[in-house]
């Protein structure tokens, strides 16, 4: 029974507090960056900003439809604490583009009849190993594709 207690007291120590993006029930978009500690050795990262986007009444006419397409963008980080305690230091790092202009590219690689998109909307995907020890912060755009008419 002690080495249960002592064993859970451990792991709420290393896990320390750990909040989910979004889970308040907000309405806003919150584009961002990887977070590093303090103490970072390597930082090579690119964010979404913004990015208009066309309606179907901004669809051309005759164009065909092609239905949803999405592409994605991943930042990448690691970060390595330096004690064992709630507020401990840590080394990190982070690489990777996460930015719209990437996620664009990725869909247009996989759908190169596409000549345009409406109906845009992305979306941020996290994931976090062992409290941020490894992160992951992708941006995927999903949207309706559209092509030339058919000739």
């Amino acid at each position: 029974m002690r080495i249960a207690a002592v064993a859970a007291a451990l792991l709420l120590l290393l896990a320390g507090p750990a909040a989910a993006i979004g889970e308040g029930g907000e309405s806003g978009a919150s584009p961002d960056m990887i977070s590093t500690s303090w103490l970072f050795l390597f930082y090579d990262t690119t964010g979404p900003m913004s990015f208009p986007t066309m309606t179907p009444k901004d669809v051309p006419p005759g164009a065909r439809r092609l239905g949803f397409v999405s592409g994605r963008s991943c930042q990448r980080g690691l970060s390595i604490p330096i004690s064992f305690s709630l507020n401990s230091t840590s080394v990190s790092g982070a690489y990777g583009n996460g930015g719209y202009r990437k996620a664009l590219a990725d869909l247009r690689r996989k759908h190169p009849e596409a000549a345009g998109l409406y109906d845009v909307t992305t979306d941020v995907q996290v994931f976090s190993l062992l409290n941020g020890l490894y992160r992951s912060l992708c941006t995927i755009v999903t949207g309706r594709a559209f092509a030339p008419p058919a000739r």
